[in-house]
């Protein structure tokens, strides 16, 4: 079969990788267990050199080492690979393990449920029905419209396909749960999680240059006002009081000026 668009021809191929994930025509995840599986043990060999015995890591670091590196590479759509990746999934346990075990500095005939439950960590098939729970909420009370319409779909849609989907999936989990949920979107907040409260850091003295502004006025800015809020040197508000001593804030050029 040949594609084309504008008298291009666009190649056919057996598999696409789409946001990270490997996808083929059969819906297996075999080359994308198998590339998952190179990257977990190329970072292998960065917890093997901080366990060793010339390191003195301490292990609380490896176990969050472990987790920020193998982890986040293993449920990193988890969810949508999970269910169809069959005997493919147990590349993964390998290295998982290893790492786990390197980290915890345990010894190689220690069980595999004894460092998985020091280690904290359920082990990956559990990992894949807890991160999918997770995704109800998400899923319901999401802001993608595109998202909450496809949930009320899937819910009016009474045939079941040969391979469910992700969204089927969670379906599933809400009926067997007997969770009364309804799709609702979201509002999303136009605020940035990262701006602080104007009452929390005034930020007047950014707004005046030091090279353009009289040194009286630019004196009497950074001074400390006795009338009203007062503020320390990082701008923070700070209560007032009667026997406070007033004095003025330290100057910092690079800081002011812009």
């Amino acid at each position: 079969m040949c594609v084309t668009f504008n008298n291009i021809k666009i190649p056919t191929g057996n598999e696409i990788k789409i946001l990270g994930l490997i996808f083929n025509s059969k819906f297996k995840f075999k080359k994308h267990c198998l590339y998952i599986r190179k990257k977990l043990v190329g970072r292998l060999n960065i917890i093997k050199f901080l366990a060793s015995r010339h390191s003195f890591v301490h292990p609380t670091i490896l176990i969050n080492i472990v987790r920020s590196l193998l982890l986040s590479s293993i449920d990193y759509g988890l969810p949508i690979y999970g269910y169809y990746a069959g005997i493919e999934l147990k590349k993964l346990y390998a290295p998982y393990h290893m790492a786990v075990r390197r980290s915890l500095r345990a010894f190689p005939t220690s069980s595999t449920k004894s460092i998985l439950a020091e280690f904290g960590k359920p082990h990956i098939n559990e990992r894949l029905e807890i991160n999918t729970l997770r995704l109800i909420t998400k899923v319901y009370l999401g802001s993608n419209p595109n998202l909450l319409n496809d949930i009320r779909s899937a819910t009016r849609k009474k045939r079941t396909s040969k391979f469910l989907s992700t969204i089927h999936l969670i379906l599933k989990y809400v009926d067997e749960l007997d969770i009364h949920l309804s799709p609702k979107r979201s509002k999303i907040s136009k605020h940035p999680p990262w701006a602080l409260d104007s009452s929390v850091i005034e930020d007047k003295l950014m707004t005046w240059n030091k090279a353009s502004t009289n040194y009286e006025v630019y004196k009497q800015e950074i001074s400390i006002q006795k009338d009203g809020n007062s503020f320390t040197p990082m701008g923070q508000k700070i209560p007032t009081t009667p026997h406070m001593q007033w004095f003025p804030r330290p100057v910092t050029d690079h800081v002011f000026q812009r």
